[in-house]
């Protein structure tokens, strides 16, 4: 989109004078405004802007109101305004105007190697290799100086922002570190906004955040972060200079439910309750708010000891209930995410607003938190910043509602909570802008350390079909289905049988049993047999790239390990005068464990690990580029984190078969759900119950083909041997005629009558010898699983002609679509940014179309009214538009410049 230049000058409308847009306002202001402000103190200054006033009492009169003086870093000299100090490190200390960059004395060659060319790359740096602190308006900047990789200065660093923080404050941290190229070349890369180590920032209020905020940088992978930053693989990491904390603050947020700071609009409503301290007055020292407002509607809103009790039950059936992964000395609330565990403890409703005071001064609400309602039991509670108060009736609250994401206000909370399922605004959209890239495979990540993949191993080939059949079982007493005045419960389905194909057996494999738990239990054991067939062939494939990456595994554990028994042997020495020998028998354990990495490369069963002296290992050992002696310890750990890293990745590569269902999502998985997530949660105190003995699994046994009438459909109410021809005949009952109902039945011949499909099926029990029916339930359950490996197969061999492995890079037509095209050019696509929100937006509007939907199912002419009006319908006209845009779009295209 076009945009104008604020840097383009323009002819002043007072005075012939050029000024740029962007100070043109400002100069009419300055020089042709008749505004004169007086100064209070001498009477005789006169100025157009205040900004002119304030620097003229700051200069004249002294230090101005509310506004703390600055001090000159160099003298400690102390100024009422900044032109006040800027001209006096001009005058005084020869500085430049213009240059802010701040002045440190610090010696490079005592922090760092005295390497010439490392020097020189530091030297225009060596300010941020200090501690210095920015306070700004809106946001803090924290700059620590980081020379190793370790914790305990980590927490440190976080204990001194969160002293020095005034407010609540969303955070990140970025660090500055040097690379080395292999020719020698330094370079420094800086700590910036957009290579944080967080991908979103992390509120920081009190100290159980700060708690987790440490916890969570103890798991982050530091130098894959950093690794990421290099322009290409020539760049190896050096060292790391300084650690950065972008502090962004939010003053209008309590710090923390402890003595929460409300303000008098909640605390004087009388319809709310703070909960933030007891009938004595005391404050509550602690983050139960959660727990306090439930239990305190439990006991008809009146606070007591016995209350109390009750808070402390329910926050230890809390604690209890994750075993020991929270902490009740370091609790600092609940998290959203896990409210809803909270609701099954208490078995109540939990539903969270937040409000706004609009023009009037009146409540408008916001719902944060909707629930399921799965209890007849509902709180309500108020979110101020992280406190939750209780909320006695919303309606005698909130006067209005206001949605969160499209601005519309509400007078009833009912039409407000309808409005949130449907508005068009909850969608989220992220314009992430720069060109979009793939999402790098495991083979992406081989190559850049090294290892290369021919491109014909690239394509993953194997995987398996399944389907399910169904009986229905008639409806019980003790079944959980319950018939309403519009629904009437005749069966339920129940699985009987599943058939599987794949590419890594010969024919099909076929499973019935009555009882639908132990199905699963054996289809599942099935599919981990074909699974375990498919990894011990990805193995044997990838054996050398497994050798190799051991290679570098059992190099870097050597280095390490050398390290532990130097640092053994040095401790040694200081503590006793002789010096520590290591046990040869010790030495001799400890290489026996080296070579016992081979143990994690996956091999034939029976097959002898090789030595690593075998001529085909020389190009798997370390590239004499690689010097581990330079990196410290912290580096070593995060290296060999790394590469086990892309091991794990490479072995769930492996050990991933594909299994795809005929129909199953809509179907297949509802049909088993409820026995599957039984099987493999392993929950094993849960007996799940045999389906009783019904007709239709005796049936099984039957040595003939059952009679015509056996095939009668209780849900269906008709015979499925004549169902097509029922419906073809209902069809040309209609007025119809035969053309048109073959046409819509997608039929050329009216279709066979019952007697002519039981015929059809005698011939093919004989054809086959069947001696049962389950035999038959066999060919119908295999007359979809082959088919559908047989067209998977083609499929996949179709993409694998163009290179894309479709198996495992997402079988979904919009990603293998994407795959293709970014494979057929080299052109750069760009995503749309922030500044093109307006056109994303217009693009999304301009895209029309969708079903078309008949509002009015029943009309009749003359007595039908239109649209509740005294109109009457005269004629009906039926129009099908189905084929509409497929016509128009073989229709000539206008064209033209």
């Amino acid at each position: 989109m076009p945009q104008q230049n604020p840097n383009e000058k323009v002819l002043c409308p007072h005075c012939p004078e050029k000024i740029t847009k962007k100070n043109l306002s400002k100069h009419v202001s300055r020089w042709h405004s008749k505004i004169n402000l007086q100064c209070p103190n001498c009477k005789t200054f006169r100025g157009k802007t205040k900004e002119d006033l304030d620097n003229h009492i700051s200069r004249k009169h002294g230090q101005l109101e509310n506004k703390d003086p600055l001090t000159c870093l160099k003298c400690e000299k102390k100024f009422h305004s900044h032109y006040s100090l800027m001209q006096h490190r001009r005058m005084e200390h020869k500085e430049s105007g213009k240059s802010r960059r701040k002045q440190v004395d610090i010696n490079l060659g005592e922090l760092f190697e005295k390497d010439p060319d490392l020097l020189a790359e530091l030297e225009p740096v060596k300010h941020l290799l200090v501690d210095d602190v920015y306070n700004g308006k809106v946001h803090n900047v924290y700059n620590f100086q980081f020379r190793t990789m370790d914790n305990k200065a980590f927490r440190g660093n976080l204990e001194k922002v969160y002293k020095d923080l005034g407010c609540a404050a969303k955070i990140n941290v970025a660090f500055g570190f040097i690379m080395k190229s292999l020719e020698g070349e330094y370079r420094y890369f800086y700590a910036h906004n957009n290579n944080t180590l967080f991908e979103r920032p992390v509120v920081l209020a009190n100290d159980g955040d700060l708690e987790f905020i440490c916890d969570r940088l103890d798991d982050e992978d530091y130098f894959e972060h950093m690794v990421n930053e290099r322009p290409n693989t020539k760049w190896r990491f050096y060292s790391v200079t300084n650690m950065t904390v972008f502090a962004y603050l939010m003053p209008h947020v309590a710090l923390g439910c402890k003595n929460a700071d409300l303000p008098s609009y909640i605390t004087k409503n009388k319809f709310i309750y703070t909960l933030t301290s007891n009938a004595n007055r005391n404050k509550f020292n602690d983050n139960f708010c959660l727990f306090r407002a439930i239990c305190f509607q439990r006991h008809q809103m009146q606070q007591s000891d016995e209350m109390e009790k009750a808070v402390t039950d329910l926050a230890n059936e809390y604690f209890e209930h994750f075993e020991g992964e929270k902490d009740p000395k370091r609790f600092r609330g609940v998290k959203d995410k896990e409210i809803y565990v909270v609701e099954d403890l208490a078995g109540v409703n939990v539903v969270i607003y937040s409000c706004e005071r609009d023009d009037n001064g009146k409540l408008v609400g916001m719902l944060s938190r909707r629930s399921l309602n799965k209890y007849p039991e509902t709180v309500n509670l108020l979110r101020y910043g992280r406190h939750l108060c209780y909320i006695e009736d919303p309606k005698r609250v909130f006067k209005q509602y206001r949605c969160p994401n499209c601005n519309t206000h509400f007078g009833k909370v009912s039409n407000f909570q309808r409005h949130l399922t449907t508005c068009d605004e909850r969608v989220k959209h992220i314009y992430p802008g720069g060109v979009y890239e793939l999402k790098k495979t495991i083979f992406d990540e081989l190559e850049e350390i090294g290892i290369e993949v021919p491109a014909q191993d690239r394509l993953f080939k194997n995987l398996a079909i399944y389907d399910f059949e169904s009986i229905c079982v008639p409806k019980d007493e003790d079944s959980p289905l319950r018939d309403t005045e519009t629904t009437t419960w005749v069966g339920q389905h129940i699985p009987i049988s599943v058939s599987i194909s794949s590419n890594l057996v010969d024919g099909t494999i076929f499973i019935c049993n009555a009882d639908p738990m132990q199905l699963v239990r054996e289809f599942c054991a099935e599919l981990k047999k074909l699974q375990e067939k498919s990894a011990q062939e990805m193995g044997q494939k990838f054996d050398k790239v497994f050798r190799q990456l051991d290679s570098f595994l059992m190099a870097l554990r050597q280095e390490k390990s050398h390290r532990d028994r130097q640092k053994t042997a040095d401790g040694a020495e200081k503590e006793e005068d002789n010096v520590a020998v290591v046990d040869d028998e010790e030495e001799e354990e400890e290489d026996k464990d080296d070579d016992d990495m081979e143990n994690f490369i996956l091999y034939e069963d029976g097959e002898e690990p090789r030595d690593n002296d075998d001529d085909e290992m020389d190009d798997y050992i370390v590239p004499d580029a690689v010097d581990l002696s330079n990196e410290n310890d912290k580096m070593l750990k995060l290296l060999i984190s790394f590469y086990e890293g892309i091991r794990k990745k490479l072995e769930r590569y492996c050990l991933t078969l594909p299994c795809f269902g005929f129909n199953s999502s809509r179907y297949d998985l509802n049909l088993i759900k409820e026995f599957l997530l039984k099987h493999l949660v392993k929950e094993k105190e849960i007996n799940p119950e045999v389906i009783r003995k019904t007709n239709h699994p005796e049936k099984l046994s039957n040595k003939e083909l059952p009679p015509i009438e056996e095939f009668w459909s209780k849900l269906k109410n008709c015979n499925v041997l004549s169902a097509d021809l029922d419906k073809y005949h209902k069809l040309l009952n209609s007025g119809m005629s035969k053309a048109l109902v073959c046409k819509k039945m997608n039929i050329t011949t009216p279709p066979p009558s019952a007697e002519e499909n039981y015929d059809y099926l005698k011939s093919i029990w004989k054809e086959y010898k069947m001696s049962s029916f389950r035999d038959f339930l066999r060919w119908y359950n295999d007359k979809d699983v082959i088919p559908t490996l047989e067209a998977m197969q083609k499929m996949m061999n179709f993409y694998h002609e163009k290179g894309i492995d479709m198996l495992k890079l997402g079988c979904t037509l919009p990603n293998l679509a994407n795959r293709c095209l970014h494979q057929s050019t080299g052109v750069k696509f760009y995503r749309f940014g922030k500044r093109d929100m307006d056109l994303a937006k217009r693009v999304r509007e301009e895209i029309v179309g969708g079903p078309s939907i008949v509002f009015t199912r029943y009309a009749k002419v003359g007595e039908t009214k239109i649209r509740d009006s005294e109109n009457v319908c005269r004629a009906i006209v039926g129009v099908d538009a189905s084929q509409l845009y497929p016509y128009s779009m073989c229709q000539p295209m206008p064209t033209g410049p």
